[in-house]
């Protein structure tokens, strides 16, 4: 039976090669990255898989103050895609995979430090979900592990979020939120992985609607998980394989901005796909914490302004009446927030 799959296997690339198609589409996603993109750019089309044609790159721009770069390359199975707005990271998926060939898709953050040996492997690993005896027809989303540009480990799954977890996290450093401290030591299923690197079948985009766009930016690949799961696909981790990643949000500061959209993000989570109960605890413990923050920051604590957590505060009363914003609303619900502080604030931006 394995021979038999290896063979099929073998036709299936055979044919792909004849007509052209690609057996993976890379989609990068930017905004404001455009070195890091021109970067990894370079390092795709220079692989051995892009100039046989295994590979397609999609690069969206999610209309990155300035503009494109006059002389970005230009060549067959490189596509650029300039949005005329920025709709936030869901949206730029969303844009990228509908014009994908493949039968696989890649989403690549412009952080990641890609190597033409790791896209080979990549499609060997793909090859092995194809070609195992039984086959992995369940798996739709494959994530790698990640490192820090020191070598050191990076968090990359996580467990589905949930009120009591919620309540952890808040006694947790910021580098153990949200992630297992513990990655799996061999392929196999969990809740979630990065989107930093996130591999997925076409397939599966379709049947879901692709990344819900009410997330303007952060959580759209633990939802999208979270659904994927609830449609009886798998989501697996393969350990063997790593890259590292440069600028993960817990190893960074975070700006007001990013802030705001956690939060929100977190909350329109917990409303799409908890329970009532969990949605409910988790409004109070971020109004509590909001109203704290708030009262702290008064007295000249804290990394933010008082204004930020009032904000929040006001956020949670929205949820509560149903009239939360979404989408590239919050988009602008954030930057209104922000523009309000005093030009002087530290951490304004």
């Amino acid at each position: 039976m394995a021979g038999q799959a290896q063979a099929i296997l073998a036709i299936r690339q055979a044919i792909m090669k004849a007509i052209g198609t690609p057996q993976l589409s890379i989609v990068i996603v930017n905004y404001g990255s455009w070195p890091d993109v021109i970067s990894q750019t370079e390092v795709i089309q220079a692989s051995r898989p892009f100039q046989a044609g295994q590979l397609e790159l999609i690069v969206v721009d999610n209309h990155s103050p300035g503009g494109p770069p006059p002389d970005r390359p230009q060549m067959h199975g490189l596509t650029w895609l300039d949005l005329p707005d920025n709709g936030g990271f869901a949206a730029g998926v969303n844009a990228g995979w509908q014009s994908a060939k493949a039968g696989w898709l890649l989403l690549l953050n412009p952080d990641v430090n890609i190597t033409a040996n790791l896209l080979s492997q990549v499609l060997a690993l793909l090859d092995e979900t194809h070609a195992s005896h039984p086959p992995k027809t369940d798996i739709g989303i494959i994530g790698i592990g990640l490192t820090n540009p020191d070598g050191s480990r990076q968090p990359s799954v996580g467990a589905f979020p949930s009120a009591l977890r919620g309540l952890m996290e808040l006694f947790l450093p910021r580098t153990r939120r949200r992630y297992q401290i513990v990655s799996p030591q061999n392929f196999g299923p969990v809740d979630w992985v990065t989107g930093a690197f996130f591999l997925v079948r076409t397939e599966l985009m379709q049947q879901l609607n692709g990344f819900d766009q009410d997330y303007f930016l952060y959580f759209e690949e633990t939802d999208f998980c979270h659904r994927a799961r609830l449609r009886g696909w798998r989501t697996g981790f393969e350990p063997d394989l790593s890259v590292c990643h440069q600028k993960p949000l817990q190893n960074r500061a975070v700006s007001p901005m990013i802030r705001l959209w956690t939060r929100h993000s977190r909350l329109v989570y917990f409303r799409k796909n908890r329970p009532w109960l969990e949605f409910r605890i988790m409004l109070a413990v971020v109004r509590i914490e909001s109203a704290i923050k708030a009262r702290l920051a008064r007295f000249g604590l804290g990394l933010y302004p008082a204004g930020l957590w009032i904000a929040i505060h006001q956020l949670t009363s929205r949820f509560l009446e149903g009239t939360e914003p979404r989408g590239t609303l919050a988009r602008d619900w954030a930057w209104q927030v922000v523009q309000s502080f005093p030009e002087n604030c530290p951490n304004r931006n």
